[in-house]
């Protein structure tokens, strides 16, 4: 038998499932949120009239495509509490609507994302995070992006990021591109508008090409640390330093592009199948899952942009990868170590 379990809905868990398919290979995905799409469902196009290569094409037809499948089961609302290995296949408790059901799998995809550090984070008036700005992306109109022209907008890259006191003190890379991006996108829609975007280092794949076409376009870059704070006449406030002291300027908007970070579940996940968290708390193996069965995929393993997570699901789904598996040792259990299941609607929870 090879039906696989898939945790997470988003990008990478939709490509692995949609690929499994098409080998005859029956997937179910099990998604904690309402619907399948994860966090790249809405994220929106940064076309300007020309392609600037964001990579949401690639995900054009995914939702339709999975929706549609019925090889692929959907279980949202769900989490899934335990995981016992008994036969060489995988006993998974999925817990949906309060009622926890157990299934049987041949093997498993984590394929759960990354936690956006702002999340439900209410910020001062003209501020707001990354995946705030990709919904206004998605939802933007020919000559509107915010709801007010503004004649001034600043992009802090690294937000959250780089430093040890961070929620990631690592460069999450993708981060450089989708703010150029998203920087000509606004000088595209306001042409009259100041756009600056703050930067550490720009980790482009060609990055003094990419600044130049920023720079052509009339957009300001601005090597240093920069940070938010504070505001003047109800406008945000991005402050600086340099040699000569601490800098500042008033925006009618501010975007902090923040970091990736690993999601909350990563613990209790790696322990529910034997892998391991590595220093940063993303994912990463402990053997190889062609030995053990359990595969991951996307940014559940680290930091990506869209077209990144998109090839390594693409990898992870391949047929052959799943289907020519070892299996697992026989009557070998997966216990959850410090969590314990519940059965009333919560998920894991530690003890």
């Amino acid at each position: 038998m090879k039906r696989v379990l898939i945790i997470g809905g988003g990008l990478a868990a939709c490509t692995v499932a949609r690929d499994l398919t098409y080998a005859g290979i029956e997937a179910c995905i099990v998604e904690r949120n309402s619907s399948i799409g994860g966090k790249v469902r809405n994220y929106g196009c940064k076309a300007t009239g020309d392609c600037l290569n964001c990579g949401l094409c690639t995900a054009a037809t995914l939702w339709d495509c999975v929706e549609k499948n019925e090889k692929i089961q959907k279980i949202c609302n769900a989490t899934v509490t335990d995981i016992v290995r008994k036969d060489g296949l995988f006993l998974a408790d999925i817990l949906s609507g309060g009622i926890s059901e157990t299934h049987m799998f041949s093997d498993i995809v984590l394929a759960s994302g990354f936690r956006d550090i702002y999340g439900s984070t209410v910020f001062q008036p003209g501020v707001i995070g990354g995946i705030a700005m990709e919904r206004l992306l998605k939802d933007r109109r020919e000559g509107e992006l915010f709801d007010s022209a503004p004649s001034s907008v600043a992009l802090l890259l690294c937000s959250g990021s780089r430093t040890i006191k961070d929620q990631a003190p690592w460069c999450s890379r993708f981060c450089c591109g989708f703010s150029g991006r998203t920087a000509r996108v606004i000088k595209h829609v306001y042409p009259e508008c100041k756009v600056d975007l703050y930067y550490t280092d720009y980790q482009e794949t060609h990055p003094e090409y990419c600044m130049e076409k920023l720079r052509e376009q009339g957009i300001n870059l601005v090597k240093c640390r920069a940070r938010c704070e504070g505001s003047e006449d109800g406008r945000p406030v991005v402050t600086w330093d340099e040699v000569d002291g601490c800098k500042s300027a008033v925006y009618d908007r501010v975007v902090l592009i923040n970091g990736i970070v690993p999601g909350e579940n990563n613990r209790a996940f790696a322990e529910l199948t034997d892998l391991k968290q590595n220093s940063d708390g993303f994912l990463e193996y402990v053997k190889e899952p062609e030995i053990t069965g359990v595969y991951l995929a996307g940014t559940v393993k680290g930091p990506m942009g869209v077209n990144e997570t998109y090839r390594d699901a693409a990898l992870a789904g391949r047929a052959h990868y799943i289907a020519h598996g070892r299996g697992l040792a026989r009557g070998a259990r997966l216990h959850l170590g410090g969590y314990v299941r519940r059965r009333a609607g919560r998920g894991l929870r530690a003890r």
